[in-house]
């Protein structure tokens, strides 16, 4: 694991006794290294999670720069004495240099925790895109701050009982909060936040903001995408040799693999998996072609399927928090064969859609300025990709957003037709929905119809005139953004493996936002500004694809599977949080293909998975009595 842990007592606090001995001790049966600030403060770190000291301060956290030069320009600092210098290191001496306004100059991702050896002042700081997690709980007059979950149960000791709104929200679908965990005593500290103590307890507050650039980038488009992002892959790039590239065979991965392999001194290793050519998922042929083309040194995992969900037993112990990934029980296996290669760490392409955009947006922009034959153009080459019927989104774009009135005559034939081919098209549907699984006691005590009542992004004409970058920056401001990472980052750990994200440097995310909405969505083809900065470093047959692999049908087997021989029995342990009846009902409209929507299935998943954390929660709940929770 790569991970620290530290418990630091409140100042002012009638009691902070020291952490029992035998947590601690136990932490170093596991192989963790034991550190101490200062009297009363007790931590371990382990993996690449380290403790350092300078002036009267000591840090402890986890840090990976991707600009050490510009922190070492900024320190004056010469190549030799950065070279004796870890990001840790190099972190703290730039926050004594420059105070807390030191955060402002950093680009990277930390988990990490500052502490006055004479005070006990401390100050924690979560990067600003959240790449790295951070967690937080106070209890006995102290604060236990961690970058592992477990960890930090473990060392608080607190008491492990269930957050019924973080589970009333898994049970919906959403992630609604930036800082709940399944775990009502422990909080995570949101992406760009920092943390210090304020009378007794303690105090997150936001430091920074993913805003739109005031100044649009619309030249040079291309090359700018291409400089950017390659900058950002060759910082990611070090120590050289132990790190390779996740290549699945999509333009996000195989992009970020062809950079990679442009700058590496040696051929990149890269990981990918392979179903067979039965599979209408295998990607192989895509996977060859850019290994080739890049002469990277292939390595495939063969995969016959997704696992049963019976293997969710073994993710949930490892993950402990819920997490809205159906993919994670096949995706996390990716780690430790990248481990037994010698990886250090891997370059992920995780996030690719998200920072350059799809360009959705621009379809409304498209309607607003009435230029109906461009979003013609536009809306077919949108649902070509994601399989929706084009005259539905075609028509349904006219008569929201093109000004007519509620009674225009014109716009009920435009919104008649846009529902007649969507239902014409439509596969099996749930008369139900995600909400009606929590019982009716919770919905009330959340106050489910307002926590989840739609938040129309797009109010105003103003807002339509600039549709894309709104909901451009809305999909990166994101709860479950900030939290897929917590869950990748607990599985790599566990393999001894960090990922690492080119497209969330901060620097990447800005161009990209700057970009015009013409520059995401063009001719038909989405995020066409990624496509045109890849010339001449992807295969053609990976730059011009439209198309992604889909696992729709693969998760649904699996669901059905699991649950064909499941009763209503199954569903009475969640009864506390899961309507039971109407859990039972989908599941025997499901099994004999009733029900056969997405939404359906993942809500399904979703009950398994809440089902095994509910199984693993008596587990931890004992094993933290015992004081051998970690």
């Amino acid at each position: 694991m790569h991970s620290f842990v530290l418990r630091i007592p409140l100042a002012g606090s009638a009691s902070a006794p020291p952490v029992e001995h035998a947590r601690l001790a136990r932490l170093q049966d596991q192989g963790w290294r034991l550190t101490q600030t200062m009297a009363g403060v007790d931590g371990a770190t382990t993996g690449d999670a380290g403790y350092c000291e300078a002036a009267d301060w000591g840090a402890c956290g986890l840090a990976f720069l991707q600009d050490r030069d510009g922190v070492t320009h900024q320190l004056d600092m010469s190549p030799q004495q950065a070279a004796e210098k870890s990001d840790l290191e190099l972190l703290l001496d730039l926050r004594l240099a420059k105070g807390q306004d030191f955060i402002h100059t950093v680009y990277g991702s930390f988990s990490l925790v500052f502490i006055h050896k004479e005070t006990g002042r401390f100050e924690a700081y979560r990067d600003h895109l959240g790449v790295y997690p951070l967690y937080y709980t106070v209890s006995d007059g102290a604060v236990t701050c961690a970058s592992d979950l477990r960890a930090c149960l473990h060392l608080s000791g607190v008491a492990l009982s269930a957050d019924a709104i973080r589970i009333a929200d898994f049970i919906k679908g959403d992630e609604v909060d930036f800082d709940r965990t399944a775990f009502d005593a422990v909080l995570r500290l949101p992406p760009a936040h920092q943390l210090e103590p304020a009378n007794q307890t303690v105090s997150p507050r936001r430091y920074w903001k993913l805003e739109i650039p005031q100044e649009t980038v619309s030249t040079d488009c291309a090359e700018q995408l291409r400089d950017a992002l390659q900058a950002a892959t060759l910082a990611c790039m070090r120590p050289e040799g132990s790190v390779g590239a996740m290549l699945s065979g999509g333009l996000d991965s195989s992009a970020l693999a062809g950079l990679a392999a442009k700058q590496s001194g040696a051929p990149v290793q890269t990981v990918s998996f392979v179903y067979g050519a039965d599979k209408a998922y295998d990607e192989t042929r895509y996977i060859d072609a850019a290994n080739e083309t890049f002469g990277s040194i292939p390595h495939k995992i063969a995969i016959a399927g997704a696992p049963p969900l019976d293997d969710l037993a073994t993710v949930l112990d490892e993950q402990m928090d819920l997490f809205l990934a159906p993919g994670l029980p096949k995706a996390r296996q990716i780690y430790p064969h990248a481990r037994a290669l010698g990886l250090s760490a891997v370059i992920d392409g995780h996030g690719g859609d998200e920072v350059i955009s799809h360009g959705y947006g621009r379809l409304v922009e498209l309607a607003t300025h009435r230029k109906f034959s461009l979003l013609y153009r536009e809306a077919r080459g949108a649902a070509k990709v994601h399989s929706l019927p084009f005259l539905a989104l075609f028509s349904s774009h006219i008569a929201h957003y093109s000004g007519m009135g509620p009674r225009n005559p014109l716009r009920r034939l435009f919104l008649k037709l846009a529902r007649y081919q969507t239902k014409r098209s439509s596969i099996s549907g749930w008369s139900g929905t995600p909400i009606s699984l929590i019982t009716s006691d919770l919905q009330e005590r959340i106050a489910a119809t307002e926590r989840y009542a739609p938040d129309p992004l797009l109010k105003t004409k103003a807002d339509f005139n600039r549709a894309e970058c709104l909901t451009h920056l809305r999909a990166l401001n994101a709860p479950l953004m900030a939290q897929a990472f917590e869950v990748f980052h607990r599985s790599a750990t566990a393999a001894e493996v960090l990922p690492r994200y080119p497209f969330f440097d901060r620097r990447v995310l800005s161009l990209c936002l700057a970009f015009p909405a013409e520059m995401k969505l063009r001719d038909g083809r989405s995020r066409w500004i990624l496509r045109e900065a890849m010339r001449d470093i992807l295969p053609e047959s990976i730059r011009t694809r439209a198309d992604k692999a889909e696992f729709g049908d693969e998760i649904f087997d699996v669901v059905r599977d699991f649950y064909s021989d499941k009763q209503v029995s199954f569903f009475e342990p969640m009864s506390d949080f899961v309507s039971v009846d109407a859990a039972e009902q989908l599941r025997k409209q499901v099994i004999v293909r009733e029900v056969t929507d997405v939404a359906a299935i993942r809500a399904l998943w979703r009950l398994a998975v809440l089902s095994y954390w509910i199984k693993g929660l008596k587990g931890w709940c004992d094993a933290q009595a015992k004081g051998i929770l970690i």
